[in-house]
Order: C-alpha cells, then sequence, then structure tokens
C-alpha cells in the first residue's frame, strides 16, 4: 500500500494510506474526510485559544499524492 498526503494549497493536511491514486483521491474528496478535517480544525483552534482560520474557498479542496 502507498502512502498518500492530502494538501490544501500546496500545505500537508494528512497522510494515509490507499490501494491507488484512484482510491486516495476518493478518500480525500469524501465528506466523511472533510468533516474530520473540519472537527480537526476546530479542536485545535480550541486547544492553542486561537482564532479558526479563514475558511478555505469551494476550490481549495484537498487532493491527495503519493509520498516519496
Amino acid at each position: 500500500m502507498t502512502v498518500y498526503v492530502a494538501e490544501i494549497n500546496g500545505r500537508a493536511i494528512a497522510a494515509f494510506n490507499a490501494e491507488n491514486e484512484i482510491q486516495a483521491e476518493g478518500r480525500a474528496a469524501s465528506k466523511p474526510f472533510r468533516a474530520d478535517l473540519t472537527c480537526a480544525r476546530t479542536l485545535l483552534t480550541r486547544l492553542h485559544h486561537t482564532r479558526c482560520p479563514r475558511t478555505p474557498s469551494p476550490k481549495a479542496r484537498p487532493t491527495a499524492r503519493p509520498t516519496g
């Protein structure tokens, strides 16, 4: 299995295993994955007592690429 990195605007936000690029892209674009990212951002914001960063534009969607 290959490790893929999900990125938003060129910044790595998550890494996960997938059988191939099609599965990786599907996972990065899935609603549950995006919901998890929103929850993580909210939690980290609360933990660090900082303002929540501006929500990415609709064009800023996670994409996946293989590591290495």
